[in-house]
């Protein structure tokens, strides 16, 4: 088992540049590329970075399981602030000026003659940008595997201005330059991560553990694929020692119920009515 470029991005974070991370996860991402996913970021955040997550598909229940499932976000960050007014024609503007007054910040809308200004209620305020020198794609083989994020100007434009990397365990295509944090022997991506955690010197928490083992639990379909091998078990019992919390089949997590006793039918002993009975006619 073995990553390709992780000395490369041992490198480029130790030269001190990178402050901010972006983590994409793929359209519909698995159990395995999401725990992937958190698992890095994870791990990042304890070395002292700001980590964002963000996944173009809204995260499906069987996600909730992985520790950190709630901060992954449906954008590409917040960079900047964008003021945009709902239901105001843009032909009625005749132009947008700024000014900074004692400190303060001033933005002004002028309306055309003939027009009123926009109302309180007209102004909506989003937020959007790539604020990460680091953009690091979980999962995805090819650009299209980042869905509508691939069909996002702001993400291809920004892509010559980051650096970036690709974790998984598939060959890539399509992609850019990149720094390939790929292991093509690899049985699922969160054995893969678990390499890139180890070389950066990350040690296992609970959380860690939790998430990388139901990756590895799902992305070798419980151990069963073909492809598993005795390296995979050894990590799988490395991941438990370090406090990997297993997830609760649907069978246990159902009521059990006391099955009641037979009822055993009995004959009574005199059955001479029963034959009177039956000799009538």
């Amino acid at each position: 088992m073995s990553v390709a470029d992780i000395q490369s991005f041992q490198n480029l974070l130790t030269q001190g540049e990178i402050k901010s991370i972006l983590v994409i996860l793929p359209q519909n991402p698995s159990i395995d590329a999401t725990a992937a996913g958190l698992s890095l970021a994870m791990a990042l955040e304890k070395r002292g970075y700001a980590v964002t997550v963000s996944s173009p598909s809204p995260v499906t229940v069987e996600l909730n399981r992985l520790v950190g499932v709630n901060k992954i976000r449906e954008d590409l960050g917040d960079k900047n602030l964008i003021l945009s007014f709902a239901n105001y024609p843009a032909d009625n503007i005749e132009k947008v000026s700024y000014n900074i007054d004692n400190g303060q910040f001033f933005l002004t809308v002028i309306p055309k003659p003939g027009n009123k200004a926009p109302g309180q209620e007209n102004v909506t305020l989003n937020y959007a940008g790539i604020g990460a020198n680091l953009v690091i794609v979980v999962g995805a083989n090819y650009p299209e595997g980042l869905g509508i994020f691939a069909q996002n100007k702001e993400f291809t434009e920004s892509l010559p201005n980051v650096t970036l990397a690709l974790l998984g365990n598939n060959p890539l295509s399509g992609w850019p330059k990149a720094i390939e944090l790929i292991d093509a022997s690899g049985v699922s991506i969160s054995e893969t991560a678990y390499q890139v955690l180890q070389a950066l010197d990350v040690p296992l928490d609970e959380d860690l553990a939790t998430n990388l083992f139901l990756g590895l639990e799902s992305g070798t379909a419980n151990f069963t694929s073909p492809t598993v091998r005795p390296e995979t078990f050894t990590l799988a019992g490395d991941l438990l020692k370090a406090g990997a919390r297993r997830s609760v089949s649907v069978s246990a997590q159902m009521p059990q119920f006391t099955q009641p006793a037979p009822v055993r039918q009995t004959m009574p002993e005199d059955l001479s009515a029963f034959r009177d009975s039956s000799n009538i006619g």
